[in-house]
């Protein structure tokens, strides 16, 4: 299975390796790119979840890569212009996610299950009722 960039904001991504059960959401107007990238040729650095700092080479080489054809013909320019990416994805500065933690203790209680149980997927009304 294939990593995957996806990109979360014009300064940062998030790298999911291959295989990795996610989900994302999205609202509003979106402009982005996803990269997926086989697992052969994937850097050491994509093969955890982690958020990474997007420099302006790095945003034009997957905005270039995604202007790809779905079919193309892997040129020596194309190549090269692959390597370079992937050598821009090892060397991308890990981020930080920082998420504060609600003082108010209702928020508190239903973030404490969501912690405890991730997978659960319960819907509003019992994470409300939870939170009381």
């Amino acid at each position: 299975m294939s990593s995957s960039v996806l990109i979360r904001s014009p300064h940062s991504a998030i790298c999911i390796p291959g295989g990795a059960r996610h989900t994302v959401y999205a609202s509003g107007v979106l402009k982005g790119y996803n990269a997926f990238i086989d697992p052969a040729a994937s850097p050491a650095a994509l093969h955890a979840c982690r958020a990474i700092a997007i420099t302006p080479l790095l945003r034009e080489l997957l905005a270039r890569a995604a202007a790809l054809p779905l079919f193309y013909e892997p040129t020596d320019a194309i190549i090269r212009m692959q390597d370079v990416l992937l050598d821009e994805l090892a060397a991308a500065k890990v981020e930080t996610l920082h998420l504060p933690i609600p003082r108010d203790m209702r928020v508190r209680k239903v973030i404490d299950r969501m912690v405890e149980a991730p997978s659960e997927q319960a819907p509003m009304t019992v994470l409300a009722s939870h939170g009381g």
